[in-house]
């Protein structure tokens, strides 16, 4: 059972309650961490030099942050991923169906750019951090079938 509560009306403490037989469990949520300006700025110069060095293979590029705590060796780790192609795409549909980590992780491998490998090569870094982001480089178009064809003729 999970819940969040605040202690007083003026200030939000956030708790995190997981309640398991006979234990409970209690977490101070990590406060939400935001990119400075300079930060943003350099993501957007990287990306557009990215798409400038292959337009075609490098159409759909996604920047990835994850945050490190106080056992990594950096505050902010961004990673550059192309969108699959259809080897990479085929790869992580095969893997998905006997191991989903690996792969996530292959579709990592497959698809980075540049950045900060430690992401994909990590396994902390990697299975608390990139993986959860990764999988929304697999987006779908808006489709339809337009079906003009009269029924029984």
């Amino acid at each position: 059972m999970l819940s969040f509560f605040h202690l007083n009306n003026s200030i939000y403490n956030p708790l995190f309650f997981h309640k398991q037989p006979n234990k409970v469990y209690i977490m101070e949520m990590e406060e939400s961490k935001e990119l400075t300006l300079a930060q943003e700025e350099t993501i957007k110069k990287t990306l557009e030099e990215i798409k400038k060095q292959d337009p075609k293979k490098n159409k759909r590029v996604y920047p990835i942050v994850v945050f490190g705590d106080e056992y990594d060796d950096k505050e902010v780790y961004i990673a550059y991923f192309r969108e699959p192609d259809f080897v990479a795409f085929s790869k992580f549909a095969q893997l998905q169906k006997k191991d989903e980590i690996a792969a996530v992780r292959s579709l990592a491998r497959d698809t980075f750019i540049q950045g900060d490998k430690e992401l994909v090569d990590d396994d902390s870094l990697f299975l608390y951090g990139l993986s959860a982001k990764l999988v929304n480089i697999i987006g779908s178009r808006q489709a339809k079938v337009a079906n003009f064809s009269i029924a029984g003729k």
